[in-house]
């Protein structure tokens, strides 16, 4: 549930989001964050994803190699959670905004409702951590050099 969606969310104004994810993920819901993404741009936001195939959670960390954490919950599958401007969650029954809901009460659905799981895999192997690296500084120096034609006021 890391991913939440906002009904009509936007970033603010100027600003860019990039989400790197591993399709091997098993700790984060990569559906949930390509929502996320795509509810933004469609909105006209700039944001984008990139799946990198193989690769799992903390997958830029070049100095962690594939490590089993078989105590760390998980619940990659439960239903995406929508929160309005306000942040505000959204009843998951009826999709109406209900000022009651708390994150709490959506851990606790996700225990009841047999979502929870134990057991998520970190690390990188390869090159994935490198390429993270490079995918990350090429969109951090596009969107700079962007913004570079923006001259200092004195």
């Amino acid at each position: 549930m890391h991913c939440r969606n906002f009904r009509r969310g936007r970033l603010a104004r100027g600003a860019a989001l990039l989400l790197l994810s591993g399709d091997r993920d098993d700790w984060v819901s990569l559906q949930q964050c390509q929502d996320a993404v795509h509810a933004l741009a469609t909105a006209g936001d700039d944001a984008s994803m990139m799946i990198f195939p193989g690769a799992r959670h903390a997958f830029d960390r070049a100095d962690v190699p594939p490590t089993r954490l078989p105590q760390a919950p998980t619940s990659t599958t439960y239903p995406t959670v929508y929160m309005d401007g306000a942040g505000r969650y959204h009843d998951l029954r009826t999709g109406l905004v209900d000022p009651a809901q708390t994150s709490a009460d959506f851990v606790r659905a996700s225990v009841q409702g047999a979502f929870v799981q134990l057991g998520v895999t970190i690390g990188s192997e390869g090159t994935q951590a490198a390429d993270y690296v490079s995918e990350l500084v090429a969109f951090l120096r596009a969107r700079l050099l962007e913004d570079s034609t923006v001259q200092p006021t004195r």
